[in-house]
């Protein structure tokens, strides 16, 4: 009908009037002038124009005007309530601090975690197109695994197979070379790359160019693109092209530098140049057996399971070739997808997960508060109703304040991210961070995930203290006289904080687990003396040590020179920890036992090895060096009981390998050896072989005892290398303590981190319990009160108040301890003889929190009992 009218032209009755009165003063005029009546209207009516179009355009312009006024009109009525909701946070600066505290604590640690997760799992790699780049790897022995890196001699062959379904191939290969520019000597990282690799990845340059097909060719001058970083170290100076950067291996010309923000490989970390792969396998000159990655990308229309297809087909011929016990295998895998290693990935979902938790606690608790506060807001939001506010405006009066807490909620957690992401960086493993290609900042991404927990956050406190303040009936609770919230209130307050003590009690108990798993490893004895040794890792396998004799030389005279100083009781060095993969251990005239461990580390020492580290045996001798080229082995006694049982090992024979390996004739064996940190998850059986000065090639670790403090020999190593060979630097310079505790790291790292996050979860909790029963008592002050008058003791009723704040934190504990049970699982590969479900864990976490809920309930029980009896009985 309304349609109908509008088409004939019905409109507004003030439109009307005003098209009338319009035309009525132009016919007016033009009677005036002397025309008829009748062909003067005619004529108004002509010049006026299209009626039908005026009363459009009169409609529209209501129609806007009266938006405008509506938005006028909210606009007005959300900045009345902006100063509402300031007025109001003003006058409880508490509850204001509370609340806005405890959701930036929530939203802070999720946006700390988030910004950690997305560097390291999340964040696609920053190369062009890195959905389509593979890597290829071999598995020649390892049993459903492969080994990384490529020997360089099958690139070529690789690369044909592979030629159909990928192409554009970048290899790579990471290394060190000594830097001789600076005052004080220092080892660059290096990446040796294909040339192109720059443009292929799309990794943008700052100056200069690229490296080139020509760069690598046999004989062809060095050159460098340098990373942001080291160009930096450089000065910073513009015209850094073509300067000449002295090395070890000869000088390299600067031709490019790269952006900031740029990390290559993705498991590379930080490097200083990128220098050429030569055609003949070699960076700076140097041979390269193997490379460390082998890329490439999938050709336009080729699906990865396509290449795969091929890679198994190459595993068939390669097995033609030169059979494997276990067969080869040929594994093609997207880029990237071995940033972090299984264990790394475990402690990064369980800081997920923690933190997930501790946000739901944060925002349980605000809500909580926020519901508090507005059952205590009944008798003003009935009295707004009374005299005349709608529902949607006191909605809208509620959504402001929660909007305004929950922004200033995402602000303070986004600050107290930043900030804390310089504690991460700190205390992250290096192993985690080295997998990164990105830098652990809070990124954008990570900004825009706080605004949107924030937003989320808003909505919450919004919505539901709306929902509980407007319960009431406007007179009826006018009328009431108090006393008391309804009994489903009461239930679901006391409900959210159960929920709150719950979800805390399952994180410290996983926090209580790590520790005890913590405290149990560095309890472990590593088999050596690490309180009195300082170690020095030294590389020489530049060209000044390409000969034996000189590497001999240079070891010599370092062990002469430090021996020589006050204080230091022995040196010795060892060519670092070797991995037998894939091995059979066989004794001599034994049977080949079927329960063969995955690896068996060793490691090349000194003959005085073990004097100077403190390896206790407990049979046969230490090396000589006669047994250099007699195959001598010095074996933990897990590895002589694996071999020989009960019987013993001296003089006896084992090989590794049926095969191939020679035979080894057990010297020694020492009470315990663990020469990569205090667990053995990378072999329980674990060895040392003899070598001679002339036999170390490239890396070696010199060990230095002293009589006191190690730290105090540092320098003393320091300075010794470079009164030797002032362009040599050491790599790395510590104390046996710290190497062994950068085993360590992971497990420190998630007892830090879980442990922080689980103690902000217990104090949120203890914070709502408090809350509840603060407002418990508050409400209950009549109910006290006659109760005191009517003779009970003040500490009867102090022992009901602390009694319920109990029987809150005891329900919560017991969920939360099923909560910690059910989540161990996930968690039991990250422990160390620990079990998920460490009874002595889950007992000592629920005490410490039943003692904190005790503290929690204590204020509130004080209160209770400063209730005046005479006020309460004159009030009824």
């Amino acid at each position: 009908m309304s349609r109908r009218r509008l088409r004939h032209g019905s409109s507004d009755p003030d439109h009307e009037d005003e098209i009338r009165h319009h035309i009525e003063v132009k016919t007016a005029f033009l009677v005036a002038q002397g025309r008829d009546p009748e062909s003067a209207r005619r004529e108004a009516e002509r010049s006026f124009g299209n009626v039908q179009r005026i009363r459009g355009e009169l409609r529209r312009v209501d129609r806007w005007a009266a938006r405008s006024a509506r938005l006028r009109e909210l606009l007005t009525a959300v900045v009345a309530d902006c100063r509402y909701a300031v007025r109001g946070a003003r006058r409880a600066p508490a509850f204001t601090l509370a609340v806005v505290s405890t959701i930036g604590l929530g939203i802070g640690s999720a946006t700390t975690v988030f910004a950690v997760v997305d560097a390291l799992l999340l964040r696609p790699l920053p190369y062009e197109e890195a959905s389509r780049l593979v890597e290829l790897n071999h598995g020649p022995w390892q049993r459903g695994g492969y080994t990384p890196g490529m020997p360089s001699d099958r690139i070529d062959r690789w690369r044909t197979a592979f030629s159909p379904a990928v192409d554009r191939w970048i290899t790579w290969s990471v290394g060190t070379v000594n830097h001789v520019d600076a005052e004080t000597s220092e080892a660059l990282r290096v990446v040796a790359v294909s040339p192109g690799a720059d443009s292929i990845l799309g990794i943008p340059l700052a100056m200069g160019r690229g490296l080139l097909a020509e760069d690598a060719a046999v004989g062809a001058p060095a050159v460098a693109v340098v990373t942001r970083g080291f160009y930096e170290r450089l000065g910073g100076d513009p015209g850094v092209l073509g300067r000449v950067v002295r090395t070890e291996a000869g000088p390299i010309t600067v031709v490019g530098v790269l952006a900031g923000g740029t990390r290559f490989p993705d498991r590379g970390g930080d490097v200083d140049l990128w220098v050429p792969l030569g055609e003949d396998h070699t960076m700076l000159d140097r041979s390269l057996p193997s490379v460390s990655g082998f890329w490439g990308r999938l050709r336009p229309g080729v699906e990865r399971a396509a290449a795969q297809e091929r890679a198994d087909d190459l595993a068939v011929a390669l097995q033609s070739d030169d059979p494997r016990t276990d067969g080869w295998g040929v594994v093609l895998e997207p880029v990237g997808s071995h940033r972090l290693a299984a264990d790394e990935k475990q402690v990064v979902r369980t800081l997920a997960a923690t933190v997930f938790a501790l946000f739901l606690i944060a925002c349980v608790n605000g809500v909580n508060l926020l519901i508090v506060r507005a059952g205590a807001r009944r008798r003003e939001v009935a009295v707004r109703r009374s005299i005349g506010a709608t529902r949607t405006r006191l909605g809208g009066l509620f959504l402001v304040e929660g909007v305004l807490l929950g922004v200033s909620g995402a602000a303070l957690g986004l600050t107290l991210a930043v900030g804390s992401m310089t504690l991460v960086r700190r205390i992250i493993p290096w192993t985690v961070s080295y997998s990164s290609p990105f830098d652990l900042v809070v990124t954008v991404r990570a900004a825009v995930f706080a605004v949107g927990l924030g937003g989320l956050v808003a909505v919450a406190l919004g919505v539901v203290p709306t929902v509980e303040a407007m319960r009431g009936r406007g007179l009826a609770t006018l009328a009431a006289r108090g006393g008391g919230a309804p009994p489903a209130r009461r239930r679901l307050r006391t409900g959210l904080v159960i929920g709150q003590v719950a979800l805390s009690m399952t994180l410290l108990a996983i926090a209580g687990v790590f520790l005890r798993s913590f405290v149990t490893l560095v309890g472990v004895d590593p088999g050596y003396d690490y309180r009195s040794v300082a170690v020095a890792s030294i590389d020489l396998s530049g060209p000044r040590y390409a000969e034996p004799r000189t590497r001999a030389a240079f070891l010599d005279e370092l062990e002469g020179r430090l021996e020589a100083v006050p204080g230091v009781e022995g040196v010795a060095y060892s060519t670092g920890v070797r991995f037998r993969s894939g091995v059979t251990l066989e004794a001599e005239g034994e049977p080949v036992r079927s329960d063969q461990p995955f690896r068996v580390p060793s490691a090349l020492v000194a003959p005085d090895y073990l004097a100077v580290t403190g390896m206790q045996l407990v049979a046969g001798r230490g090396f000589t060096e006669a047994d250099v080229s007699a195959g001598g082995a010095i074996v933990d006694r897990d590895m002589a009981a694996f071999l020989w049982g009960d019987r013993t090992p001296l003089g006896r024979r084992f090989r590794l390998d049926p095969e191939s390996s020679e035979w080894m004739t057990v010297v020694g064996v020492v009470r315990e050896m663990r020469l990569i940190g205090r667990d053995d998850r990378e072999g329980p059986y674990q060895m040392l072989l003899p070598s001679d000065p002339e036999a170390v090639r490239g890396w070696v670790q010199v060990a230095v005892r002293v009589g006191g403090d190690p730290r105090l020999a540092l320098p003393v190593i320091r300075d010794a290398v470079r009164e030797i060979d002032p362009d040599q630097p050491i790599w790395r310079l510590r104390t046996a303590a710290d190497a062994l505790d950068e085993h360590d790291e992971l497990l420190r790292f998630a007892v830090t981190l879980v442990g922080m996050l689980a103690g902000i979860a217990v104090l949120l909790a203890s914070v709502g319990l408090y809350g509840v029963l603060s407002y418990s008592v508050s409400l209950r002050r009549r109910e006290l009160g006659v109760r005191l008058a009517l003779g009970a003791g003040r500490r009867s009723v102090r022992r009901m108040v602390v009694g319920e704040g109990l029987l809150i934190a005891t329900t919560g504990i017991a969920l939360g301890i099923v909560g910690a049970l059910a989540a161990g699982r996930s968690m039991e590969r990250l422990l160390f003889e620990v079990t998920p479900h460490d009874p002595q864990a889950m007992v000592g976490t629920a005490l410490l929190f039943l003692f904190v809920g005790w503290l929690a309930a204590l204020v509130p029980a004080r209160r209770a009992t400063a209730v005046d009896p005479a006020e309460a009985l004159r009030a009824e």
